[in-house]
């Protein structure tokens, strides 16, 4: 229905709904939702005797993140390889088969029937003066209450995560950090659970709101860790076309990687700043956008990064490499069910006494999980060589 209305506002004849094809279940219904309308004369020749010619098609797209920018999603709507292109001419004056286009997300689209029957002033009254109307949120994480929910714009971060999440699963434990806006999002402090959830204030803080999807993480998380699986996917999902993105976001991995594996160096820091201060002159928003997490990791979490980088630990136990399993010797009984489960016989029993041989021991956790009374997980008890600390910066 929105797209009805865009139609008739900016003269269009077709238009392409994009659903990527993880999500099979959206294709069927809207395809359901197309041909009903047809049936009722809502799209077609002469749409309810108007004279207006308006028809939909669902587009399934291959599955690349970087569809997501406009330009790379109208190439995959033309069975073109999904990659977005450099800009001009833009969509509305060369979009999909060089016609003029508009794209919008669906949200936008869905909020134009009830603004066209309740009035602009209605819809106005929500939200805030710089960002006006209503958004769906996301949340997700170390929340008691994974859910889905719509909220003025401007209601404080603290309402979403404390009304709708149920504040954090663990009472006891503190909230560390809040990932927003997807991959290419950054993250905020716990302590920044009040700021107003409008673009402009994620903004202010160099961070992106984006779509509205929040993940909560407790003090039991890494940063650091989350920092690199982030960029990993960015990385994963670049088209390749350019090598700023390309060959930056593999860099940055690598350099993440060798700080969450142990082998982090003082000068890896002043590298990331380096990558992450030339990026912004990749060809579209994907790679421009990707060293957002580390920004952040530098802006917010630096005390995580010399952590890692200086005393080679882990507070959050996420960086596999960083942590070390051990045998609880007045448990040693318990942890005997653990042996058959183990993947690389790491776990071997000498007599009474069951214990993890260091070396064949993989960190996969497994035996954490059959046997968690007599497992311990903490950081490596090793002499590591001493060197130079990084000053705070």
């Amino acid at each position: 229905e929105g797209m009805l209305i865009g139609c008739v506002a900016a003269g269009a004849e077709f238009g392409f709904i994009y659903i990527r094809d993880e999500y099979p279940l959206a294709v069927a219904r809207m395809r359901t939702a197309i041909a009903q309308a047809r049936e009722r004369g809502l799209l077609g020749r002469n749409v309810l005797g108007s004279g207006l010619d308006f028809d939909l098609e669902v587009v399934r797209g291959a599955g690349a993140y970087v569809c997501g920018e406009e330009t790379g999603l109208i190439a995959s709507i033309q069975d073109y390889r999904g990659m977005p292109r450099i800009k001009p001419p833009f969509p509305a004056q060369a979009g999909v088969f060089m016609k003029p286009t508009n794209v919008n997300n669906v949200e936008s689209y869905a909020s134009a029937p009830s603004i066209i029957v309740n009035g602009a002033e209605w819809y106005a009254a929500r939200g805030t003066e710089r960002a006006k109307g209503t958004k769906i949120f996301s949340l997700s994480g170390d929340v008691q209450r994974v859910c889905i929910v719509e909220l003025p714009l401007g209601t404080p971060l603290r309402t979403l995560f404390e009304v709708a999440g149920g504040g954090l699963r663990d009472p006891s434990r503190t909230l560390k950090a809040v990932q927003p806006g997807g991959p290419l999002g950054g993250f905020i402090t716990g302590e920044m659970i009040d700021i107003a959830l409008e673009p402009a204030a994620f903004a202010a803080e160099s961070v992106m709101m984006g779509s509205g999807g929040f993940v909560f993480m407790d003090d039991r998380s890494c940063v650091v860790d989350m920092a690199k699986r982030l960029v990993a996917f960015d990385r994963d999902e670049s088209c390749g076309r350019c090598t700023t993105c390309r060959a930056g976001s593999m860099r940055l991995v690598d350099i993440l990687e060798r700080i969450t594996s142990g082998r982090g160096v003082p000068t890896d820091i002043d590298l990331l700043r380096r990558y992450t201060s030339f990026m912004p002159n990749a060809n579209c928003a994907h790679g421009q956008l990707t060293p957002s997490p580390i920004n952040a990791l530098l802006k917010f979490f630096m005390d995580d990064v010399l952590e890692h980088i200086n005393e080679r630990r882990c507070t959050g136990l996420a960086c596999h490499t960083m942590v070390e399993y051990q045998i609880d010797p007045e448990r040693s009984a318990p942890a005997a069910a653990a042996i058959p489960a183990c993947p690389t016989g790491a776990i071997v029993q000498e007599g009474e006494r069951v214990r993890i041989v260091p070396e064949r021991c993989i960190r996969c956790g497994i035996c954490a999980q059959v046997a968690p009374e007599a497992v311990r997980v903490g950081s490596p008890h090793v002499a590591w060589p001493a060197r130079e600390p990084v000053g705070a910066r």
